[in-house]
């Protein structure tokens, strides 16, 4: 695990440095911080492992007047009142309207998607 994320961080520094690594190196040389591209490639590797442990090995219990149910292990989603499910969630979703505009009016408010069209016999009656 740990090669392929260090690969990964090392695939995307250079994906966002593209020839701009003098100017990062001219930026980090002028100011207060100091940062190399070990350090930025650690950083992405350590965020990295933060999102994957954030979103994996969670289980939930309810307790409903005093009586718990089986513990569940959770597959999916954000931890529920978490600060970082929201922002995860339009990270993740903030394309789907335009996925689906050619389908006919797409309308996205928090956390609902519609999509509002009628077929082509409405249109022709």
């Amino acid at each position: 695990m740990t090669k392929t994320l260090d690969k990964e961080a090392r695939e995307l520094w250079q994906l966002y440095s593209t020839g701009d690594k003098d100017d990062i190196k001219l930026i980090s040389n002028r100011s207060d911080l100091r940062f190399s591209e070990q350090d930025i490639t650690y950083t992405i590797r350590s965020l990295k492992i933060w999102m994957v442990n954030y979103f994996t090995s969670r289980s939930l219990k309810i307790d409903y007047g005093g009586i718990e149910s089986v513990t569940i292990n959770v597959k999916r989603g954000a931890p529920q009142g978490s600060c970082l499910g929201p922002v995860m969630y339009v990270i993740s979703h903030c394309d789907l309207p335009q996925l689906f505009a050619n389908l006919g009016n797409v309308h996205a408010y928090v956390d609902d998607i519609a999509i509002v069209t009628s077929t082509s016999i409405c249109k022709t009656y």
